[in-house]
């Protein structure tokens, strides 16, 4: 699987990671150096054709997932 970073507003694919946990850092990185940009930018899962076999996932929603993530860690 290739997960792509993108802006879902504009459907501008900014990059290519081969795993989630790296495309995953790069939308918190994006988001947390531009948080306005936090729900039109975020990342999708792609097949071996390139085709998309997930749901687009936006910066502000990997966030609250890290929040959360943290939260529960900590408890």
């Amino acid at each position: 699987m290739t997960f792509a970073t993108l802006y879902i507003d504009e459907g501008n694919l900014l990059g290519f990671h081969d795993d989630h946990d790296t495309a995953r850092a790069s939308v918190l990185s994006v988001v947390e150096e531009h948080p306005e940009v936090a729900e039109d930018f975020g990342m999708v899962e792609l097949d071996e054709h390139g085709r998309r076999v997930g749901d687009f996932v936006s910066g502000a929603e990997l966030k609250a997932q890290a929040a959360r993530s943290r939260r529960s860690r900590a408890a």
